[in-house]
């Protein structure tokens, strides 16, 4: 008999700090943003991979491997600043906030992460990796999104974030859907070299 599938990702956790600076700027901006839903405060992260749907087998594989290749990642600090849109300002889908100082160290994190992907034979991204934090996304799944909410987004004040949050492990995520929104729960974490 075929295990459950679970659908999963990749991901740094945001500090609560940084999860109520994020959502005090949302609070700002929600009234200019009509067209869109919000992500729950406690649903806030920097994804690293999207596993989409994988079997339990496959779970196991990556808690067997990942961890020994990140013990060898140093920790090091984040902080959020600016957002954007994809894929345009006219034709905005989701609404971004961008990272201040750690975005190499990000960047490099990934690398380190889609290595043991890529010898596990998981389907890795074709696009490069930008590090950021998705806060909304448009309703509607129709392509053509009415381009004054463009206009909308376009006006919005950039983010200025202020807090940092200390990056020390990456977590193993299980993602249940529900018509309420999404639902996360930690099934594994993976710490980064741990200081001497």
């Amino acid at each position: 008999m075929a295990s459950a599938l679970v659908r999963s990702f990749l991901a740094v956790e945001l500090s609560e700090v940084q999860k109520r600076e994020v959502l005090s700027f949302l609070n700002r901006v929600r009234d200019d943003m009509p067209g869109f839903r919000f992500v729950a405060p406690e649903n806030l992260h920097l994804t690293l991979h999207f596993f989409g749907s994988i079997n339990e087998k496959a779970i196991e594989r990556v808690r067997l491997k990942l961890g020994p290749s990140l013990i060898d990642v140093k920790p090091f600090t984040v902080s959020l600043a600016g957002r954007g849109t994809f894929p345009s300002g006219r034709r905005p889908r989701v609404l971004w906030i961008g990272m201040g100082h750690g975005a190499g160290e990000l960047i490099r994190l990934k690398h380190a992460i889609d290595h043991v992907l890529q010898d596990l034979k998981f389907p890795l991204e074709k696009r490069s990796y930008t590090p950021h934090l998705t806060v909304a996304r448009a309703a509607s799944r129709q392509s053509d999104v009415d381009s004054s909410e463009g206009v909308t987004v376009a006006s919005l004040a950039p983010f200025e974030g202020h807090e940092t949050c200390r990056v020390s492990e990456v977590a193993l995520f299980r993602s249940y859907l529900s018509p309420h929104g999404a639902r996360y729960s930690i099934l594994h974490k993976f710490p980064l070299r741990l200081q001497t």
